[in-house]
């Protein structure tokens, strides 16, 4: 599990840079404030620029910023510093699969960076090869969540969850990027398992609907089992007092009437009898208590 304490910490260093705040209110989906440009070179002013076009949705300001930044060409022998901005390399490849841009100069791009776990999971995104066991899963999945959340299967997201909660080491990582997917991914899994789609829900309003009055009519049946064994032995027992009998003779056919239709003196003038009943007969069929 993630340590509280040391989210708590590291949530303090994503507020304090601008860079890790933007990347992580994308991840999040939560709105920022765009970053002033006096004193931004030009890849932290595309860097800015893109995460604002994904957030917005708006594909002609990211091909305006892709197309800007794929005139730079470095190589591998005289490689330029963003090529291994791990932030920026990622927010360019969630607009090029976003917004369907050529990838090409992206595609050139990471073939260049060091070779390592995030270089191959780019590569396996642009090819369409997300679920790869080279990858890492925490990337994976923001990278769905920002394209098609309804890419991320259950079995994806157990597994990524695990990985998470078995990587004792996580903030000893000095991958702000890794650290940032790993905590954003780690709370996304959680909603998606706490929340249903909008069709389980309706299902979920549908069942209880229909729960509550079976169980209602379920009462009703007790009711009147109940009440007619009540006036069945009240009207053959073998012997009672002369007042008794005078009791049952006068009021003969309302105690027969009563227990034929369920309903009794205590069911009409006490209504919570029938509810206490209702809660009970809903609790021994399994019903939350916390729902009652």
């Amino acid at each position: 599990m993630v340590p509280l304490e040391e989210r708590a910490g590291y949530f303090k260093r994503i507020e304090e840079s601008p860079k890790l705040k933007s990347f992580f209110n994308m991840l999040s989906i939560t709105d920022f404030d765009m970053q002033n440009d006096q004193g931004l070179n030009e890849s932290e002013e595309i860097y800015y620029g893109v995460i604002n076009s994904l957030m917005n949705n708006n594909k002609n300001d990211f091909e305006s910023l892709y197309n800007k930044k794929s005139k730079s060409r470095p190589t591998q022998d005289s490689p330029a510093p963003f090529i291994n901005d791990d932030f920026l390399i990622f927010c360019l490849l969630v607009g090029v699969i976003k917004f369907s841009v050529n990838s090409s100069w992206l595609k050139y791009i990471i073939s260049i960076r060091s070779r390592n776990v995030l270089t191959i999971t780019f590569e396996n995104i642009l090819n369409d090869n997300n679920f790869s066991k080279s990858n890492s899963p925490m990337v994976v999945i923001m990278f769905l969540n920002l394209i098609n959340k309804n890419m991320i299967t259950d079995e994806f997201a157990d597994f990524t969850f695990k990985k998470i909660s078995n990587d004792n080491s996580l903030f000893e990582n000095r991958s702000d990027f890794h650290i940032i997917c790993s905590l954003c991914a780690y709370d996304l899994i959680i909603l998606l398992k706490k929340i249903p789609d909008n069709s389980e829900l309706e299902s979920y309003r549908v069942f209880s609907k229909k729960f509550q009055k079976r169980t209602l009519y379920l009462v009703y049946i007790i009711q009147f089992l109940f009440y007619s064994l009540l006036v069945y032995l009240i009207l053959n027992l073998p012997s009672y007092n002369e007042e008794a009998i005078a009791l049952i003779e006068k009021y003969n056919y309302a105690f027969t009437l009563s227990g034929g239709l369920g309903f009794s003196l205590l069911g009409n003038l006490i209504p919570v009898f029938k509810d206490q009943c209702h809660r009970i007969v809903k609790r021994i069929l399994g019903y939350p208590k916390e729902l009652l």
